[in-house]
Order: structure tokens, then sequence, then C-alpha cells
């Protein structure tokens, strides 16, 4: 019975840190949608660009703040926040404007054709991007090469 408590403790407690991020002056709430019984983070989320410069589309970011109850986002890199590496933009996004993100799953229509199916991607130096040279943010393999109608599966992990 004492190990079952604990147990359940753990799981609460991994799923309250999945859900939540402390931006330093705070916490912000991520979404979340319902499956069955269980919450689960949704995979795409809509944020702010709260930057002057335009993101466009499939670039790495990380969330920095909020506005008006939304997450604001901006680049990282690998030498640039890259611990907080949170999603990759899905459209592009305007300065001062609404976007959305992915945090996971399956990215679509997007050039890969200077890759080789399932090599493993990085987060690069150069904020935003993403390179095959191994550093400590893994952020998914390509699926399918194509300069118009690449595939990446977006899995963003933090290798020590």
């Amino acid at each position: 019975m004492k190990k079952l408590l604990v147990l359940s403790l753990i799981l609460l407690t991994s799923s309250v840190y999945g859900f939540t991020i402390n931006n330093g002056s705070g916490t912000t709430s991520i979404p979340t949608v319902e499956r069955g019984n269980k919450q689960v983070l949704k995979r795409v989320l809509r944020v702010y660009n709260n930057s002057a410069n335009t993101l466009p589309k499939f670039t790495l970011v990380r969330i920095n703040s909020t506005h008006n109850g939304m997450m604001t986002i901006d680049k990282c890199g690998a030498n640039f926040f890259a611990d907080n590496c949170f999603g990759m933009t899905i459209d592009g996004g305007q300065p001062f404007r609404n976007l959305n993100i992915s945090i996971s799953g399956l990215i679509t229509d997007i050039n890969t054709s200077e890759y080789e199916f399932n090599d493993e991607l990085y987060l690069s130096e150069t904020n935003g991007e993403f390179t095959t040279t191994p550093g400590k943010i893994s952020i998914g393999v390509v699926l399918k090469v194509g300069e118009t109608d690449g595939q990446i599966l977006l899995n963003i992990i933090r290798k020590k």
C-alpha cells in the first residue's frame, strides 16, 4: 500500500511540472486537451511574437514571457537559451502578432533536401535553426527528404 502511494505522488508531480513553465516572473500554464479521462499537452499552441522581428515558418523557439495571458516566444539556439527550446513555428509570425507553434509531432512541407532519411537533427548555434551536428538538444529526425514536401518528427530532447 505504501509503495502505491509513493508512485502516485511521483506521477502527480511529473504531471504538474509537465504542464507549467516558470518564466522567471511566475508560472504559465500550457494548454491541455482531454483524451479519455487524462489531460495531455496540446501539440500545437497559439502564441504571441512579442519581438520586432518576423519569425519565419519552421523556426525553433523558446517561451520568454506572457502578453495578455498568451505565451510569448523568441528564437533559441545552441548558445542562446538552448535549455529553453520549446517548439517550432508552423506558420510565419509577423512582429507583434499571434502564430502557431508545434511542441511535438509530425512537421510537414519543410525543406529537408540537404539531409538524409533518419538523420537526427539538433539545435544549431544559429538561433532558430537546426543542424545534423550533434549537440545537447536533439529536436527530432528526418522522416522524408524533399525540397517542398519534407517531413520531420519533432521531439525536443535535452541530452546529457
